[in-house]
């Protein structure tokens, strides 16, 4: 028997964490998935901007492509601060944007170990905002860290590495986090 159509988006978000991706004014944009289960992939889901793709799903159509957007953008552009963490996750930014906090560091991640040229002129027009910028992805993208950086120095972003025993922000203890971010920004 078919459920009843409001309970049909739920089946392509089972089982994971709905993270909502705002625009600068505070605008629902899309929204990624976050497995909770530990084998499932695609670890992460996310809304398309195409119309046919997201009506084989039966979900609703992204305004925006998620990797033109930036966790949290609604609010780091809109506020200065200390230092700005650019993750490669949003569970990453979550986290170190919570130990940030009081220490006036803010996170934001790409979804991904890519930058786009949306994402670039979303994080060049906050760059004068935050005195220390650093990008902070997983232990195993440091050549993709360097290539984002590429196209990031100019505008005052270096890479950090994690220390050697964590494979990502998500996963660090909040101290070690703390810690990181005191030595870093």
């Amino acid at each position: 028997q078919r459920r009843p159509k409001q309970h049909q988006h739920a089946d392509a978000f089972a089982y994971r964490l709905v993270i909502p991706i705002f625009g600068e004014k505070g605008e629902l944009l899309t929204w990624t998935g976050r497995t909770i289960a530990p084998d499932i992939e695609p670890r992460y889901k996310t809304l398309s901007t195409d119309p046919e793709k997201a009506r084989e799903d039966d979900v609703p159509v992204a305004r925006a492509n998620v990797k033109d957007c930036l966790f949290g953008e609604n609010e780091i552009m809109v506020k200065m601060g200390h230092g700005l963490v650019v993750c490669e996750g949003p569970l990453d930014a979550i986290r170190v944007d919570y130990v940030g906090q009081k220490l006036g560091v803010k996170a934001t991640c790409l979804f991904g170990k890519t930058v786009s040229d949306a994402q670039v002129d979303k994080l060049a027009a906050v760059a004068p905002y935050f005195e220390a910028k650093l990008l902070l992805l997983d232990s195993d993208a440091s050549m993709d860290a360097y290539r984002v950086n590429e196209r990031l120095r100019a505008f005052g972003y270096r890479v950090a590495r994690l220390p050697k025993r964590f494979k990502d922000p998500g996963e660090m203890p909040l101290a070690a986090i703390e810690d990181f971010l005191e030595r870093n920004i």
